[in-house]
């Protein structure tokens, strides 16, 4: 079983919000990939979601897709990645999960994957093209290697279904806060807040909202009834600015 849930819940348990930031490995180099993690552990980030680039991602939007095509560009692919978390490791122990599709990840090795992961302490995987139905052919290897298995759960899940999402996870609940792809959204904050109030009743894991979240404003108030916030179109745009400041606002509008 993977620690990541225990974690989330140390930090929740303390009174403490999450705050993920979500960065596409390689858009630049896999160096500034290198220094904005490191920004991010020390600019007070609970865990980094990094992405693997992939040439046909589904619940991407457009500024997602760009970075993946650019690190694409640039040979980064599964191999590097773990290569660039190892470098990591030597100085860090900030918790990273994984976010990609399937695609990559089995062409690289199903079981190498998962064994690698476990050698650089990577914490989870999100892979959004894989429900909780198709899982059973990695299942073993995230028994076998710890490696938590981040469920979803869009705005179309029916809420029968949150209890199986959490019983076949571990980590935590990614709530997705929007219909579509990923990108900066008008998030109807008092409907969200009653959508989370009902999730609730039912999850056993933490609860992270993701997709839409793109402002201080956006954390201040969805922190107020989720466990935490993951922000990733808005983080690209902020790093591709060399923004480092807004960025660091926008984690310092995370901590109550």
């Amino acid at each position: 079983m993977s620690n990541l849930g225990e974690l989330l819940k140390e930090k929740i348990n303390n009174g403490e919000k999450a705050f993920i930031p979500y960065i596409m490995i390689g858009e630049e180099s896999l160096d500034r990939s290198y220094d904005d993690i490191l920004f991010f552990e020390k600019a007070g980030a609970t865990l980094i979601e990094l992405g693997i680039p992939f040439s046909d991602p589904t619940s991407d939007g457009k500024v997602i897709q760009e970075s993946g095509i650019k690190a694409l560009k640039n040979g980064v692919n599964v191999e590097k990645v773990f290569e660039l978390i190892k470098k990591v490791r030597e100085v860090s122990d900030i918790p990273l999960v994984i976010m990609s599709y399937i695609n990559p990840i089995f062409k690289y090795g199903l079981e190498e994957f998962f064994k690698t992961s476990k050698e650089v302490n990577l914490q989870g995987v999100i892979l959004p093209d894989v429900p909780i139905e198709e899982k059973a052919f990695i299942e073993e290897y995230i028994d076998k290697y710890e490696i938590a298995y981040i469920p979803l759960y869009s705005p179309t899940t029916p809420k029968s279904r949150v209890k199986d999402l959490c019983l076949n996870g571990e980590g935590f609940l990614y709530v997705v806060t929007s219909l579509g792809v990923t990108g900066e959204k008008d998030i109807d904050k008092k409907a969200l807040e009653e959508e989370f109030n009902l999730i609730r009743k039912e999850a056993t894991l933490p609860l992270m909202a993701g997709f839409g979240i793109s402002s201080k404003e956006d954390v201040k108030e969805i922190i107020k009834y989720a466990d935490g916030v993951i922000v990733g179109t808005k983080v690209i745009k902020l790093l591709r600015e060399n923004d480092y400041n807004t960025l660091e606002d926008l984690i310092k509008a995370s901590k109550l």
